[in-house]
């Protein structure tokens, strides 16, 4: 049923992320974080997606995890660069 689906859906997500980490490294300067004291809502993400799909339709062929890895990037800066001091 739905608890299935939403179970479903979490696991691919943490399996994503597994796989991104591992292309990019965790501390690396590829790898695309949120903001650490605010975050964004699953919302504002799906809005952000669809404007960096109409703005880089030649990425969509790209692994999934990879272009959110990139999107995020570009929009926050790099998990290494929010690393508080």
């Amino acid at each position: 049923g739905l608890e299935a689906v939403g179970c479903i859906a979490y696991l691919r997500g943490y399996i994503d992320h597994m796989f991104t980490v591992q292309e990019v490294g965790n501390d690396s300067k590829e790898l695309g974080c949120l903001p650490p004291t605010t975050g964004i809502t699953a919302n504002q993400a799906r809005l952000m997606l669809s404007k960096w799909a109409k703005e880089y339709p030649e990425r969509l062929s790209d692994n999934s995890s990879i272009f959110l890895n990139d999107m995020f990037l570009e929009a926050f800066g790099s998990c290494e660069e929010l690393k508080p001091e």
